[in-house]
């Protein structure tokens, strides 16, 4: 009953909290940019991962192992370079 409590608790004050809610916010927004522009310029990804978008069945998939694979903080580096926009100021709808 105590650990029932507990994790609603932590649910409502942290899971659920507006600032968590807008980290979480800022990462879909980030990581949807990102696949959307790499699947429109693939010139974008790295060598081995041209290779293996180009001979892949499912490109889709080689960009989302790709994204999937690349740590937060590399991720926001890279969002920043190529669409030259902060992530954290992105506005949030």
């Amino acid at each position: 009953l105590l650990l029932h409590e507990l994790k609603k608790i932590v649910d409502l004050n942290i899971i659920q909290s507006f600032s968590n809610q807008q980290t979480v916010k800022h990462g879909q927004i980030v990581v949807c940019n990102l696949f959307d522009v790499f699947m429109m310029n693939k010139q974008l990804l790295p060598d081995n991962t041209l290779e293996k978008y180009e001979k892949s069945y499912a490109p889709h998939r080689v960009v989302s192992d790709y994204i999937a694979g690349m740590t937060d903080r590399y991720a926001l580096k890279m969002y920043s370079k190529i669409f030259g926009v902060d992530p954290h100021v992105l506005e949030i709808s």
